[in-house]
């Protein structure tokens, strides 16, 4: 149509364009404008709609546009955490392959490549893998169930099946290790395990099982078996249990069977413990550009257990790094990382870290509460803010310079006799207090 209209103008003469005049210019732009927007992708339509997969899978998101005459129909593809999947772009976008490289959750932009600014935005979600090598030892009446490690779980939920029936949750760890108690004899026990992550991305059960079927005896719970009676010419009594025997008086005596031997008492076999450490802090914010070690072990079993290793959901928000026991997190860009630490002993614990611009005191707190100084001697009051990463600049004060100074460091100076506080203050209010007497 619009070739068409542009040859008909040109074969005008001179007369013939001046009377269509600039009208026609007008009216031609308007309809070539009409056919570039008419060309233009409107809307993109992905199939899946979200792609859910398991860390290590391989995921395909097929894509088409309308109008199907569009124009220029490629696609471009952005996700917005680059570090969890690495994704190919094939045939101008109507095919993408993903491949999950971490568990975790993010959206998959997709944007027309013409003009029109036309987008769409997807989940994408990587599971944690499902947990795998599990195995199964008896220990009495307890069975001690085991498993590989799973990369980011934060703690791992047990389900049992006894001869066949349905899965239910038997409980939780944090631990590569579950004991489970009150075993019966007879029964076939089957144990799958899901590796949780504290989001949205768990695991499902893994396929593995570990199996155990009880044989009969071996909870150490069967009541012993009676033993021979004892030999002799025991007579009756009447109470059951006792004999008569020849006695050097000449008068009978009872006496008591003698107890079975051979038949130990019952017992429930050794009872594993669980490897397990504790942090001293469940989550932590940290200011972009900082560093800190306040992360630290509080307590382990056994016991004297270090850190080991650490890994970050998200190194480009948080990245983590260990050496000689001593974990060293550096906040890389705002937002939320978890940061899974490995103790010697095996086990693992999980600490958020939310990186922010500014971290700022809530709570500040001083080492010493009240003091008596001599004049002339010195006395290095220390702050410690909540949280330990905050980056507020304390300042301190005396409220009676001539009894006792204070300097930028905390150190107070006693002058002569009488009553002051020293103050260390944060810019947004928050203090503490000490209480000076100089004698």
């Amino acid at each position: 149509a619009v070739e068409t209209a542009e040859q008909e103008y040109s074969r005008l003469d001179e007369e013939g364009k001046k009377f269509a005049g600039a009208s026609s210019h007008v009216k031609l732009g308007q309809l070539v404008k009409r056919m570039e927007e008419i060309l233009k992708v409107s809307a993109i339509e992905p199939d899946p709609a979200s792609l859910i997969g398991e860390n290590g899978q391989t995921l395909v998101l097929n894509t088409k546009v309308t109008p199907s005459y569009a124009e220029n129909q490629n696609i471009s593809c952005q996700l917005e955490e680059l570090e969890m999947a690495q994704y190919t772009v094939e045939e101008g976008g109507k095919k993408i392959t993903f491949l999950l490289k971490q568990a975790g959750k993010t959206t998959v932009i997709l944007t027309a490549a013409d003009k029109s600014g036309t987008t769409v935005s997807i989940p994408l979600v990587s599971r944690l893998n499902a947990p795998k090598g599990l195995t199964v030892q008896q220990h009495g009446g307890v069975a001690e169930i085991k498993w590989e490690k799973v990369s980011q779980a934060e703690k791992y939920r047990v389900y049992v099946s006894t001869d066949g029936g349905t899965y239910k949750e038997c409980g939780n760890t944090s631990t590569l290790i579950f004991v489970y108690s009150g075993l019966q004899e007879g029964i076939t026990y089957r144990w799958q395990v899901m590796a949780v992550s504290g989001g949205e991305y768990d695991s499902v059960r893994s396929e593995e099982t570990a199996q155990l079927k009880v044989e009969p005896g071996s909870t150490g719970e069967h009541p012993p078996t009676e033993s021979p009676a004892p030999t002799g010419n025991p007579k009756p009594t009447g109470s059951p249990g006792t004999t008569e025997s020849p006695d050097p008086t000449g008068g009978p005596k009872p006496t008591e069977s003698p107890k079975p031997s051979g038949n130990p008492e019952p017992t429930d076999g050794p009872r594993p413990f669980s490897a397990s450490i504790r942090l001293n802090c469940k989550s932590l914010p940290l200011q972009r550009g900082k560093t800190t070690t306040a992360v630290k072990l509080k307590s382990s079993v056994p016991a004297k257990a270090r850190i080991q290793s650490a890994k970050s959901s998200r190194p480009s928000v948080a990245s983590v790094k260990v050496k000689k026991g001593i974990l060293t997190i550096t906040g890389k860009k705002t937002g939320t990382a978890m940061v899974t630490v490995t103790g010697s002993n095996g086990a693992s614990a999980q600490v958020k870290i939310t990186v922010k611009k500014k971290v700022a005191a809530s709570k500040v707190l001083l080492n010493r509460k009240k003091a008596v100084l001599k004049r002339g001697k010195k006395l290095a009051l220390k702050a410690s803010k909540t949280p330990a990463t905050a980056t507020d600049k304390v300042t301190w004060t005396s409220s009676d310079k001539k009894i006792a100074s204070v300097n930028a460091k905390g150190v107070v100076k006693a002058k002569k006799k009488g009553k002051v506080t020293i103050t260390a203050k944060t810019p947004r209010g928050k203090k503490a207090s000490c209480k000076i007497t100089v004698r």
